[in-house]
């Protein structure tokens, strides 16, 4: 099979809300992304993988992932900062061995449009504002605090030349993406080699986000009703049961807004789509959908990211491969935005130059009885310490550094508003055996991951 065409489109802080309510996810915003990447066509044009979780809830460890196929504790990136060690600075000390340069080893052109890493051309950053990470033929990428302002004024690096793009009234971030990402296509469809083009939109990022004028208070969403929005359980664990009831009105404004914006990005996939369709290589191109992470909008009283629950560790993940071997439809197997890289690789016939510790998204299921465990981990941000989770099946086992503890059984509680750690000894089998599985993934590496977990008797 001739190596595909890679389209990789990557969303900031969207959420695929909690499996035991409709309403919750974002992508109920996206209507045409889900028809023609996604499982929403009739019959199907696409794969949605309904449990897929990002190794780390947070900007730049999770697209540090994407980039490397490891989780944070294996490549570093631990959260936004910039100081060496963490944020853009610990993905430069990388950069000579990430997925790009790997694509490009195997005949691919590279291009990246959009946001990069946190901190990528600020003050912190120990590069010059007009370097370009090794691996990309085509490099534009966003700099600074202007990153996450729609509407500019933004500081940009074309291939180096840094240049400052100004609040005009006809600039908006989303459609500066979407045209670089179409100019791409153009300029390589035919020239002899596959592309992998990576487009990183900065939407829905921003608790109040700035939509395009036709979009503003377009967007219908209900009332806020998840059934833990405000709830302080599990009122054992303290950084929850001591915070403030969160603001109804500001929360279901925030909830309408950040839909309001992805209405656009929802314009720039149609629009990718019908430029590979024009193009005529639509059959054999490969597109991804996925948020870096998830989102909370209030449920257990957190507004935002990196914790283990699953309306900030769950994300949207669509694909689209017409000639591949993808079976259209909704998926239900347990998945990691790790998996992606470890896609990418397989399909481009392509060596990494370490051990990836994601497995394709067409590997084989675990035999029957037996489930595909994921990790989530997280370093100490805001009010939660640095934790250790993992998922597996309809359970959740999370580990906080200070000693709390706690498990979920999703059948039982969906919206984990009772923890079961204490005081319920029909599950102390289960919570031994994945404390002991926790135990071997949170240090783990490559085929550490090759495992599966059979529920104990």
């Amino acid at each position: 099979m001739a190596q595909p065409n890679i389209v990789l489109l990557v969303t900031d802080d969207m959420r695929a809300g909690n499996l035991a309510q409709t309403g919750t996810d974002d992508l109920d915003a996206m209507s045409q992304t889900q028809q023609y990447v996604g499982a929403g066509g009739s019959p199907a044009n696409g794969v949605r993988y309904s449990r897929t979780y990002c190794p780390a809830p947070l900007c730049a460890p999770d697209r540090a992932s994407i980039l490397t196929g490891q989780y944070a504790h294996n490549h570093g990136v631990w959260t936004n900062d910039q100081n060496i060690g963490q944020g853009i600075n610990a993905l430069h000390l990388l950069e000579n061995d990430l997925l790009p340069a790997w694509l490009q080893a195997v005949g691919y052109k590279t291009g990246f449009a959009g946001k990069y890493c946190n901190g990528y051309g600020e003050p912190g950053d120990n590069k010059a504002a007009s370097f370009v990470p090794p691996g990309w033929d085509d490099w534009r990428a966003f700099q600074g605090d202007g990153t996450y302002k729609y509407k500019g004024p933004v500081r940009v690096n074309q291939n180096g030349n840094v240049t400052t793009i100004q609040n005009d009234g006809t600039y908006y971030n989303t459609h500066w993406v979407r045209d670089r990402v179409l100019a791409r296509i153009d300029q390589w469809t035919g020239g002899g080699s596959p592309f992998f083009i990576q487009g990183s939109f900065v939407a829905c990022h921003n608790k109040h986000p700035d939509a395009e004028a036709k979009y503003q208070g377009n967007s219908n969403v209900g009332n806020v009703e998840s059934t833990c929005f405000n709830q302080a359980q599990p009122n054992d664990i303290p950084w929850i049961a001591d915070n403030p009831p969160i603001d109804t009105a500001d929360t279901q404004l925030s909830r309408r807004q950040r839909r309001d914006v992805l209405r656009s990005v929802d314009d720039a996939v149609k629009a990718i789509r019908d430029k590979l369709v024009a193009k005529v290589i639509m059959n054999n191109t490969l597109i991804i959908f996925v948020s870096d992470n998830g989102f909370l909008l209030g449920e257990h009283r957190l507004s935002g990211k990196n914790s283990p629950y699953e309306e900030s560790a769950r994300v949207p993940l669509l694909a689209r491969w017409t000639n591949g071997p993808l079976v259209p439809g909704v998926h239900s197997r347990m998945t990691s935005v790790l998996d992606i890289t470890a896609t990418l690789v397989d399909v481009a016939g392509a060596t990494p130059g370490h051990a990836l510790d994601g497995r394709s998204l067409w590997a084989p299921l675990p035999p029957t009885g037996q489930f595909r465990p994921v990790l989530i981990e997280g370093h100490a941000f805001g009010d939660t310490p640095d934790f250790s989770t993992v998922r597996v099946s309809d359970f959740v086992y999370t580990e906080y550094v200070g000693g709390q503890k706690e498990f979920f059984d999703l059948t039982q509680t969906p919206w984990q508003r009772t923890n079961y750690y204490n005081g319920h000894p029909e599950y102390a089998n289960t919570i031994a055996s994945l404390a002991a599985l926790l135990g071997q993934l949170k240090n783990g590496a490559g085929s550490d991951y090759n495992v599966t977990w059979t529920p104990p008797a």
